[in-house]
C-alpha cells in the first residue's frame, strides 16, 4: 500500500508539472479532410510555427492544411495520408511540447517572420543568400547547421540551401556568405550552396530557414556536394539540441523590371482533350509534339481532360486509371508548365457528389490548388482562369441564369482586374456562364446571362438576377481591357470579337477530322469558324500579340494566324 501511494504521488506530481506545457497544444481530437474549429485551428498554428502550413488560419481543414499535415507526417516517418489521428497527434503533442521549453530564435535582415522575401534574394535578383542571426543558443552546442526548405502542392520538401559545421562560436551569417561552412546540394541542380527560390505557378511559397544546435558533428557518409537536405537532416536528428526557425514569403513575379516587361515569350493552348471513344492517341501525340518543338513557357489546358462523369463505372480504379492515363499523356510535355481549367466531365462540379479532387490532386499536385480559379503573371501579362462549376450547384437545363461564378469567385475577378497594370490580360475558361442548355456557344451568348447581362429575350436582368453585383463579367472585361477569353467545350475553332474582346474558342487536340457541322447548332452566326484538331500558339512581345492555330500533323501548318 504504501509503494502504491508513493508512485501515485509521483504520478501525480507529474501530471501537475506537465499539464501547464500541454495546455498550449493538446491536440486530443482526431482531424480530416473537412473538419472545422477549434482543434483545427490549432492544428494550423503548430503546422505554421513547423514551417509547413503557408495558408490563412481559419478553422478549415482544407487542401492547404491537408498537404500540410501530409508533408507534417512524411517528416516524422508517418504514414502520409492528411489525416490527424492518434499517431500524428502524439508526435505533435510532443514537437509543441519541446518547442515550448527553448527560446532559440532566427531573424534576418531580409524580413519578419511570415514577411517577404525580397527579391533581391530570389533568381530575379542577385540571388545572394540573405542575412541570418541566432541567438538563445541551447547550453551544449558543438556547432550548427543552416537549411533552407520549401513544401511544394504535392507535400514533398524541396531543399534551396544545405550548409553545416558552423562552428559554435558563429550566430550570424553574413550576405551571400561563402566562407562560413560546408555547402551541401539542393534540389534544383548540383549547384553547391544556397540555390535562390524560382518558384513556377500563383500564389506566394513559403521558403522556411531553419538553423540547428547540434550537440556533435554529423557523421555523413558521403563527399559534401552530395550531402542533399535529407541526408544531413537525417545524420542530425540524434544530435539536435534545438531548432529555430524563420518563414519568408515569395511570389514570384516577372513583372518587375522593364527589361522582363519586354521580354517576348510564348504560351500554348489546348482545349477538351478527352482521349474516348471519339478521340485518336495519335493525333494528340502529334499535338503534344509539336507544342514541345514550339517550346513555350507553359501549356493551359481548358478542361475535359479526366471524363471521370462519362464512365459507365465510376468505380475507384477506373477513376484512377483516367488520371493514371492523362498523365502518360503530359509526361510527353517534359519540363513545359502545365495549367488546367477544369471542364464540365472532370468531376469537379458543384451539383455531382463524384468530386474526383483527390485524384488530380494525386497525379497533378502541382496543378492543383484549394480554389480552381487562380490568377498569375508572366512579364506584363495577366492569365486569369476561371470556374464555372464549383458554384453552379444545381445543374441547368433550360435557365442560363443558373451557371454562375459565386459572388465570391466574381468580387475576386473584379479585384484581379482592378487592380492589375499588365499590358495584355487573357483569361481562360471551360464554357462561358452561361450558353444553350449545354452550356455551349460563343458571343451570341455571351450577351446574355451572368455573362452579359441580358435575359434570353434580349431585356436587361443582371440586376435582378445579380442583385448587388454591378455588372456583367463581359462588361468586367471590356472596361479592364482584357485581350482574349480563351474558351473551349464546343471542339471548333472560331474567333469571334465582342465589344473589342477576342472570344476564342479553342479546338480538340485529338479528334480526327476536319468536320464543324455543330457551330450552327451551338449558335454560332459569324467569325472565322475552322474544323480540325490541333493547338494554340500564342506570341507576346512589345509590338504586340499573334495567335497561330497549329493543325495537328507533323508539317505543323499554320491554319489561321491573326495579331494584334
Amino acid at each position: 500500500m504504501k509503494n502504491f501511494s508513493k508512485y501515485f504521488i509521483i504520478l501525480l506530481l507529474a501530471v501537475v508539472l506537465i499539464a501547464p506545457s500541454l495546455s498550449s497544444a493538446s491536440f486530443d481530437t482526431s482531424l480530416k479532410y473537412g473538419s472545422s474549429g477549434s482543434a483545427v485551428i490549432e492544428l494550423q498554428n503548430f503546422l505554421k510555427d513547423q514551417g509547413l502550413f503557408s495558408g490563412k488560419v481559419d478553422g478549415k481543414f482544407g487542401l492547404i492544411t491537408k498537404k500540410a499535415v501530409i508533408a507534417f507526417q512524411l517528416a516524422n516517418k508517418l504514414k502520409g495520408d492528411g489525416s490527424f489521428g492518434v499517431l500524428s497527434r502524439k508526435v505533435a503533442s510532443t514537437l509543441s511540447l519541446n518547442s515550448n521549453t527553448s527560446n532559440f530564435s532566427l531573424t534576418s535582415d531580409a524580413g519578419v517572420n511570415g514577411g517577404i522575401l525580397p527579391t533581391e534574394y530570389t533568381c530575379d535578383g542577385t540571388g545572394m543568400s540573405p542575412q541570418l542571426s541566432w541567438s538563445s543558443v541551447p547550453a551544449g552546442t558543438k556547432e550548427f547547421a543552416v537549411v533552407m526548405s520549401t513544401i511544394p502542392v504535392d507535400g514533398s520538401t524541396k531543399w534551396g540551401w544545405v550548409l553545416y559545421d558552423i562552428p559554435s562560436t558563429t550566430t550570424s551569417l553574413e550576405k551571400n556568405n561563402s566562407v562560413v561552412g560546408i555547402s551541401g546540394v539542393g534540389s534544383h541542380g548540383s549547384t553547391l550552396g544556397y540555390q535562390s527560390p524560382c518558384s513556377q505557378g500563383p500564389g506566394d511559397k513559403v521558403y522556411t530557414f531553419s538553423v540547428y544546435a547540434l550537440s556533435d558533428s554529423p557523421k555523413l557518409s558521403v563527399p559534401s556536394n552530395q550531402v542533399t537536405g535529407d541526408i544531413l537532416l537525417k545524420a542530425i536528428s540524434s544530435i539536435t539540441l534545438g531548432k529555430a526557425s524563420l518563414n519568408l514569403n515569395h511570389a514570384r513575379s516577372t513583372t518587375t523590371t522593364e527589361s522582363s516587361k519586354s521580354s517576348s515569350f510564348s504560351f500554348a493552348v489546348e482545349a477538351d482533350p478527352h482521349m474516348d471513344e471519339q478521340s485518336d492517341a495519335n493525333v494528340y501525340k502529334q499535338t503534344l509534339l509539336n507544342i514541345v518543338s514550339a517550346k513555350p513557357s507553359f501549356l493551359i489546358d481548358l478542361g475535359d481532360i479526366f471524363m471521370v462523369d462519362k464512365l459507365a463505372d465510376k468505380s475507384a480504379t477506373n477513376i484512377n486509371d483516367r488520371y493514371v492515363l492523362m498523365k502518360s499523356y503530359y509526361d510527353l510535355l517534359g519540363s513545359i508548365p502545365l495549367y488546367f481549367a477544369m471542364g464540365n466531365h472532370d468531376g469537379e462540379v458543384g451539383w455531382d457528389k463524384l468530386f474526383t479532387k483527390s485524384y488530380r490532386e494525386q497525379y497533378f499536385s502541382t496543378q492543383t490548388y484549394d480554389k480552381n480559379y487562380y490568377s498569375f503573371e508572366k512579364n506584363d501579362s495577366l492569365f486569369i482562369v476561371l470556374d464555372p462549376y464549383t458554384y453552379t450547384i444545381i445543374k441547368p437545363t433550360t435557365d442560363g441564369w443558373g451557371w454562375t461564378l459565386g459572388k465570391t469567385q466574381y468580387d475576386w475577378l473584379k479585384t484581379t482586374l482592378e487592380k492589375s497594370t499588365a499590358s495584355h490580360k487573357f483569361v481562360f475558361i471551360h464554357q462561358l456562364v452561361g450558353g444553350d442548355n449545354q452550356g455551349r456557344g460563343g458571343i451570341e451568348f455571351a450577351k446574355l446571362y451572368e455573362w452579359g447581362g441580358n435575359n434570353l429575350d434580349g431585356s436587361y436582368g443582371f440586376d435582378t438576377n445579380r442583385v448587388g453585383w454591378g455588372k456583367s463579367i463581359h462588361q468586367l472585361l471590356v472596361d479592364n481591357k482584357v485581350d482574349i477569353v480563351f474558351k473551349g467545350h464546343d471542339h471548333f475553332y472560331a474567333k469571334q470579337e465582342l465589344d473589342g474582346v477576342i472570344y476564342q474558342t479553342v479546338p480538340q487536340p485529338s479528334h480526327h477530322g476536319d468536320k464543324i457541322d455543330t457551330a450552327k447548332e451551338y449558335g454560332y452566326l459569324n467569325g472565322e469558324i475552322l474544323g480540325g484538331s490541333g493547338y494554340l500558339n500564342v506570341s507576346v512581345s512589345i509590338s504586340g500579340v499573334t495567335v497561330k492555330f497549329i493543325k495537328a500533323n507533323s508539317t505543323q501548318e499554320v491554319v489561321s494566324s491573326y495579331s494584334f
